[in-house]
Formats: structure tokens, sequence, C-alpha cells
């Protein structure tokens, strides 16, 4: 099952095991399936009763680097919902981080262009210094040279 809530895709999986507890290699095939789709796809688990998850498939699913949603048929809308509004929370504080630390590249860039062009008036200062210099210069041994005649 594929689908959409809002922006963020999902894949759900089904498991109709009524005579036994869903183990971990359940968790592991659908972490194989999220690894060919998009970063922020959810994965659904769903089963008859949410109860029969073991403490190994909750315990993998929290250290899993895929967003994986473990529910039951009676929950799966409330479930998916929140899930989907937690994963949009921490989207927008990674996007307010990326926009604090693009704010501190561009202070520096702002920076380090002024400093640039703080030197860059000081070397224009410094020619027109030296050539204010040499044109008094020049002044002076035109004064001499006429002195002579």
């Amino acid at each position: 099952m594929r689908g959409r809530i809002t922006s963020i895709p999902f894949i759900g999986q089904c498991k109709n095991y009524s005579y036994r507890k869903i183990g971990p290699e359940i968790v592991q095939q659908l972490e194989g399936v999220l690894s060919r789709e998009s970063r922020n796809t959810i994965g659904i688990l769903i089963i008859p009763n949410r109860d029969d998850f073991t403490k190994g498939v909750r315990r993998i699913v929290k250290s899993s680097k895929y967003n994986i949603l473990l529910t039951d048929r009676d929950n799966i809308n409330i479930d998916l919902l929140k899930y989907t509004l937690y994963i949009l929370k921490n989207r927008k504080k990674e996007l307010e981080n990326k926009i604090e630390k693009n704010k501190l590249i561009i202070l520096e860039l702002e920076y380090r262009i002024d400093r640039k062009l703080f030197y860059l008036i000081l070397i224009l200062f410094l020619i027109f210094f030296l050539f204010f210099l040499y044109i008094i210069y020049l002044f002076t041994i035109k004064i001499k040279y006429i002195e002579f005649y």
C-alpha cells in the first residue's frame, strides 16, 4: 500500500499474524523497502493488535534511521496523523536550523566583503597618497630646475 499524507509519502505493510507476535525480521524487510525510497517516506507496519509487536521490534524501530510507524488497523488513522505531525515538526526544526546556519554564513561573508572593501579603500588611498607625493616631488624638481636657469 502506497500513499501520501500532506506532502509526505508512506508505504504500508499489513500483516495478519493472529497466531504469533511480530518479530524483528518483518521490520528489517520494511527497512529494506524504505532504503529504496525517499528520505522522508514513512514505513507503516499494520497488524491486528499493536500489543503483538515484540520488545525487539520496538527497539529496532526506535533506533532505525527510517521513519517507521507501528500501529494496528483500529488506530492507523490517528497514529498516522500524529506521526506525520511529528515528522513535520522535526522538518520545521531542521529548516529553522539551516536558516540559522545560512544567516551565520551570510554574516561571515558580509564581514569578509567589508574587510576586503576596507583594504581596497586603504590601498587606493595609499596609491593616491604616493601619487600626490610624486607630484610634489616633480614640482620641487621643476622649481629647482627653474632656479638654476
